[in-house]
């Protein structure tokens, strides 16, 4: 039998203290690996949000879902006190609770108190927000321009040269 274990404590503080049995520790530590915090690992964080995102949409038949260039850099920038299962489960939140095929920065469900000084960090122009606006609804329409235009508000040529702006057809 293995016995896999893992704590944010300093086990060797924690016998000095008595706080921890030093035969136990002795018995689990039999291959130690130290693994840095979320918060010191930024370029693990897409790759992770990303592997999330897929399990999530795996479970729903037919749905890919996918985050936007701002929200993987918004998540990068994170503190991430809760590490990975904190990152996971805002991954999981974002997914349940987000419309459209891709995860915008105002999808996730980032704590009250970091959205505030991460909104200030990231700030879309109105140019971006319109593109990502007009990208959410066309893929939520299924890529129609019609429907899409409709839902916008906007002329159907219009938005087949906004399209054509964005490199899109």
């Amino acid at each position: 039998m293995r016995i896999v274990t893992a704590t944010n404590r300093n086990l060797l503080d924690q016998i000095a203290a008595k706080e921890f049995r030093q035969d136990l520790y002795y018995r689990l530590n039999v291959f130690p690996i130290q693994v840095a915090p979320l918060r010191d690992r930024a370029q693990d964080i897409p790759i992770l949000a990303k592997l999330f995102l897929a399990e999530f949409s795996n479970r729903t038949p037919g749905t890919k879902t996918t985050f936007s260039a701002d929200a993987l850099s918004l998540l990068s920038k994170q503190p991430w006190v809760g590490n990975v299962r904190e990152l996971r489960n805002l991954v999981e939140r974002s997914h349940l609770l987000h419309s459209g095929k891709t995860i915008m920065t105002k999808d996730l469900q980032l704590p009250a108190d970091r959205t505030l000084s991460a909104a200030t960090e990231t700030i879309q122009t109105l140019a971006e927000l319109e593109r990502d606006h007009i990208l959410n609804i066309y893929q939520q329409t299924g890529n129609n321009k019609s429907k899409s235009a409709e839902r916008l508000g906007i002329n159907r040529l219009t938005l087949r040269r906004k399209l054509k702006e964005y490199g899109i057809e």
